[in-house]
């Protein structure tokens, strides 16, 4: 998910996106929102790159997954924690902007 920031934003009205690879197995997410001062063109599509889009989910998957095998008396409130961190990790990325490293890309190693 993304979001405006602020009136300033470039883009507004941003949400959720598609995940999609290209032939050389990079990943970007595809997305529409609207150009700040152009609403009437419509929404734009943009694509978005080693952003942490499915990171943070895949954290929260993990945690909620040893937490069902090790302490299952816990599930309810750890399925409450593992979604609120989920969505922390993801608004972190947000605000100040974190990126995937290059290193852990798929297709990033240079030949």
């Amino acid at each position: 998910m993304l979001r405006t920031r602020s009136r300033a934003d470039r883009w507004w009205s941003q949400g959720h996106g598609t995940l999609l690879d290209d032939v050389a197995g990079n990943w970007w997410v595809m997305y529409h929102a609207y150009e700040n001062g152009y609403r009437t063109l419509g929404r734009q599509t943009l694509l978005m790159s080693r952003e942490l889009y499915a990171v943070p989910v895949l954290i929260g998957c993990i945690l909620f997954t040893l937490i069902l095998a090790y302490a299952p008396e816990y599930r309810h409130e750890g399925s409450i924690f593992c979604i609120g961190l989920i969505f922390a990790i993801r608004a972190a990325a947000i605000h100040w902007s974190l990126q995937v490293p290059e290193w852990a890309m798929m297709g990033s190693r240079r030949q």
